[in-house]
């Protein structure tokens, strides 16, 4: 489970066709810190904290 106050997550950046086609596997060939993560989906604005995304 994602903990904001832990912060036990990443930010990366995943072109939107590769973030599908992992997030439609079970276990992934290709992952950032485990072959079963799980994906949480949020556009960013140029300043993370503060843009909305223009998308």
């Amino acid at each position: 489970m994602m903990d904001f106050v832990r912060k036990n997550f990443t930010y990366e950046n995943l072109p939107f066709n590769k973030l599908i086609h992992r997030c439609e596997q079970t276990i992934n060939e290709e992952y950032f810190l485990a072959p079963n993560e799980r994906y949480y989906f949020r556009a960013l604005g140029d300043n993370q904290r503060t843009d909305v995304a223009n998308i």
